[in-house]
């Protein structure tokens, strides 16, 4: 689990653009930084921050949200780190035992 930010931008061929020194570090802050906001719309779609109360909530529908396999995070980290998962003995649950 040595991948960084930049490494794993980079293995997603996501955009480097989402790696930045300027944290985002809640919610509200999130819904005003207009690419914050346009990357988690683009994700879960115009109604993204619909009952959305705290960040919790939002990485609770970021996790929940499986319609795409590209955009699964639990998935690709399986994936990812599969590997090292079974090296270590540890086995993930099911999906959708992450509850």
């Amino acid at each position: 689990m040595d991948d960084n930010l930049t490494t794993l931008l980079d293995t997603l061929h996501w955009d480097q653009g989402l790696n930045s020194d300027d944290h985002i570090s809640s919610l509200d802050t999130c819904k005003r930084n207009s690419k914050c906001h346009r990357t988690i719309v683009s994700q879960l779609g115009a109604d993204a921050f619909a009952g959305v109360q705290s960040s919790g909530d939002l990485v609770q529908k970021l996790y929940e949200h499986g319609s795409s396999p590209e955009l699964d995070l639990i998935e690709l980290v399986r994936r990812r780190y599969e590997g090292d998962v079974a090296a270590g003995g540890y086995k993930p649950p099911p999906r959708g035992e992450h509850d």
